[in-house]
């Protein structure tokens, strides 16, 4: 083996299961995350989406799923060193070994590596480029991940940020930025059908009185038990209107949603207390300048092209796993880590 070391970009479940996989086959592993805590968007959620073997044996406690990787074990492993609050600022390749430049409280590292996992994952869509939704002028237009945050700090309480209320209706439109070549990405996300399916069961759970809606052009659950989680959300009272959102009038404290049905084609209007914009993923720009940085090819949906094999990316010895790859969940990049983390350990053996 000419170089044992091996430098994981991202901290979220993706970068943390390969690490794992590859300290554990002997190889020195440099966990780079360029936020202070590990865990990344997994971690940032109050609870998991109750969706297949990901939450049944675990009552959503992202602490106590058996597939998901534990902060702890990161710890414990020896072999693993963590690098919180650091970027990659550079990449040199000099056969066959990679020299890498990483700045860390401002200061400048360099680290000899043999592979790099590049795991950095997707940031969601800003929904302020479409003005009709309205983003930024009513306190009470929030995107997904500001519902979980809402959640998270009203103790698993829900309240209007414009009055601090309990919502007597909430709309959730999906698809923001996804599925529109005109207005955002073309692609499916993935992950926003079961996000809106299990937030707006839940609400309705907590809030019975509340009117609960979900503006969708169709529903599609990648995973084993997202029919069930559909039919309890109906079950629940939850409203499913098949209809694109076209804009959002907000007006005399209450925000007026204005949409056209797909099957009918008749223009329909609720009225709503708060309103969440299910936004897509897509790849951030300071990720686009790594890819090109390391000369990872995108594909035509802007994310990282992945090795099906070891002769694409793997002759270079830079790998790409998860949603860097392209939008999926959390049993998928995890999955994905897993498999690609194999073909590194094979990799850095016969280098």
């Amino acid at each position: 083996m000419s170089n044992p070391n091996c430098l994981v970009i991202g901290g979220g479940v993706a970068g943390m299961t390969a690490a794992l996989t590859i300290a554990r086959s002997g190889s020195h592993v440099y966990l780079v995350e360029k936020e202070r805590k590990l865990g990344g968007r997994t971690y940032w959620l109050d609870r998991l989406n109750p969706t297949h073997e990901l939450a049944e044996d675990c009552d959503g406690d992202i602490r106590r799923c058996k597939v998901i990787p534990r902060i702890e074990e990161i710890d414990a492993q020896d072999n693993i060193e963590v690098l919180l609050g650091t970027e990659v600022t550079g990449v040199c390749e000099e056969a066959p070994k990679l020299n890498v430049r990483l700045s860390r409280d401002g200061k400048d590292m360099e680290l000899e590596v043999g592979a790099i996992v590049v795991a950095t994952g997707t940031r969601d869509f800003d929904p302020s480029v479409l003005k009709e939704y309205c983003y930024g002028e009513s306190d009470d237009i929030i995107t997904s991940k500001e519902l979980v945050d809402l959640l998270k700090e009203g103790g698993g309480e829900l309240r209007r940020p414009s009055n601090g209320e309990i919502p007597s209706s909430v709309s959730f439109v999906q698809c923001v930025g996804s599925r529109d070549k005109h207005k955002g990405n073309p692609y499916c996300s993935v992950i926003c059908c079961t996000f809106a399916v299990s937030y707006s069961r839940r609400i309705k759970e907590m809030y019975p009185d509340t009117e609960v809606y979900v503006h969708y052009i169709d529903l599609r659950g990648p995973y084993h038990g997202f029919e069930r989680l559909l039919d309890q959300a109906h079950e629940k009272g939850v409203i499913f209107i098949k209809g694109r959102a076209g804009d959002i009038i907000p007006q005399d404290g209450k925000l007026l949603l204005r949409a056209e049905g797909m099957e009918t084609g008749d223009l329909y209007f609720i009225e709503s207390d708060l309103v969440v914009l299910v936004v897509g993923q897509e790849l951030s720009e300071s990720d686009r300048w790594m890819a090109e940085m390391l000369g990872v090819a995108t594909n035509k949906d802007g994310f990282l092209k992945g090795m099906e094999s070891l002769g694409e990316n793997g002759k270079n010895g830079i790998f790409v796993i998860g949603s860097a790859r392209g939008p999926r969940g959390v049993i998928a990049s995890i999955e994905d880590a897993e498999s690609v983390a194999l073909d590194i350990i094979e990799y850095m053996k016969f280098k």
